[in-house]
């Protein structure tokens, strides 16, 4: 079974226009995944926290984790980071940029929340026929919320995510996380009241879920061997370590009635400058900031993954660093994975 193909078993995703998929269903997604990482023999200890980096001779060895079960260190011969922040790197001490572009998405946070028991064909028909009083409605529950917010399609036509976006929050400070949890658990009820009285096909709506944690959008990025930049978007960049290659991504997107650009993401940028033993993948990649809000999304994050571990594991096969990694033999191997290289 591939990646792909686990996701998209028992409908959990929905697949995307480039390497991975574009939506997913939390819950179904959670038991497949399990069931993927049982079948790779991957060991797996939830509910722990990576808190601190054991590093020697500025070689990532290990990290120490604190759990229910107390203190414990996991050695590994290669340490991927894969916590979107950057928790790992910057325990450890790699050099990494931290701004946060107050112009683009990555600013944004987000606890997003699903609503149940929807006719999403009847809301949007509705939103079609009337784009004006649509109009309206989103500023009225921009009000309701306090913040901007929408319904958007889910792989299920019963259910609905519903977006948002808030500002001007550090997501490095718990006091900051905190109170943004807090101001969008109160909003819910209030939003999902006014959708139940005001858009067709939200009659007999309820809460279903909503996000165990924060999301943010931006946050560490690694200073890599390469920093993926809008330059190399604009001009069309081919590298020789690509290990992914995406045709759309978030953000502005190309003009319109143009194709889209084709990206291709070196494996640099996941591995630091100055560091052994260390991969990122997620959102903390070595891009600057408009690469980062275009590339932080679900597909690409799924691409990083898997070329991170696959990496890894021929670091560790052929008994060198991260950054000595072979690139014919990665990318000839993702190939054969089914990741457009």
């Amino acid at each position: 079974m591939s990646p792909i193909q686990g996701l998209m078993l028992g409908g959990s995703a929905v697949p995307g226009s480039g390497p991975g998929i574009s939506m997913a269903d939390p819950e179904l997604l959670k038991c497949i995944l399990n069931d993927m990482a049982g079948e790779a023999g991957v060991k797996l200890l939830l509910h722990s926290w990576g808190t601190q980096a054991i590093v020697e001779d500025n070689t990532v060895k290990g990290v120490i984790f604190e759990s229910k079960s107390g203190r414990q260190a996991i050695m590994g011969k290669v340490v991927i980071d894969a916590t979107g922040d950057g928790d790992i790197l910057a325990a450890a001490g790699a050099e990494f940029d931290g701004y946060v572009n107050p112009k683009l998405r990555t600013c944004q946070v987000a606890v997003v929340f699903r609503i149940a028991n929807i006719d999403w064909d009847k809301f949007a028909e509705f939103r079609a026929a009337n784009p004006e009083k649509w109009a309206e409605m989103r500023k009225e529950v921009d009000k309701i919320a306090g913040f901007h917010l929408g319904p958007i399609a889910s792989s299920r036509n019963d259910v609905t995510w519903v977006n948002n976006f808030l500002e001007g929050y550090n997501i490095l400070d718990v006091e900051d996380l905190t109170k943004v949890e807090v101001t969008v658990r109160k909003s819910m009820l209030p939003v999902l009241e006014y959708f139940k009285k005001s858009l067709p096909g939200f009659e007999k709506s309820f809460l279903f879920d909503s996000a165990p944690q924060i999301g943010t959008r931006g946050s560490r990025r690694l200073i890599g061997e390469y920093i993926f930049s809008e330059d190399d978007m604009k001009n069309g960049a081919t590298f020789e370590d690509a290990i992914a290659v995406f045709t759309n991504g978030a953000g502005a997107g190309p003009p319109q009635g143009s194709p889209p650009p084709r990206l291709e993401m070196p494996y640099r940028c996941l591995v630091p400058k100055s560091m052994d033993g260390l991969l990122v993948a997620g959102r903390n990649f070595s891009s600057d900031t408009v690469m980062n809000t275009r590339l932080n999304i679900i597909q690409p994050c799924i691409a990083m993954g898997q070329a991170a571990g696959t990496a890894a594991a021929l670091a560790v096969q052929s008994n060198v660093e991260p950054r000595e990694v072979d690139y014919k033999a990665l990318r000839k191997r993702l190939s054969a994975q089914g990741i457009p290289v």
